[in-house]
């Protein structure tokens, strides 16, 4: 699901951050909304509740794309946009 608001200079997302086109989606659609990423708050991850001998591969293997992977992805997504904004304030102050 893909839920977004904006509110003054805020704007939230929600998705399946385990999902990696609909983490680019929601970056693009904020890009076509020129909305600018300064912050990111990502809160987001599955626990583990049953000891490890009981886990199967499967189960572990969302556990660290829930955890790490989405991290990473939100991250990295979020990252792009920071890096490019920050170079265009760059560019325009060394003028």
């Amino acid at each position: 699901m893909r839920e977004f608001t904006a509110a003054g200079h805020a704007a939230e997302a929600r998705l399946d951050v385990t999902d990696e086109a609909a983490v680019v989606r929601a970056f693009e659609t904020f890009d076509a909304r020129s909305l600018a990423v300064d912050i990111l708050g990502q809160q987001r991850r599955h626990p583990v509740a049953q000891a490890v001998l009981e886990l199967s591969t499967a189960e572990w293997r969302k556990v660290l794309d829930t955890n790490l992977t989405s991290a990473f992805v939100v991250g990295r997504e979020a990252g792009r946009r920071m890096w490019h904004a920050a170079a265009a304030r760059s560019s325009t102050s060394d003028r």
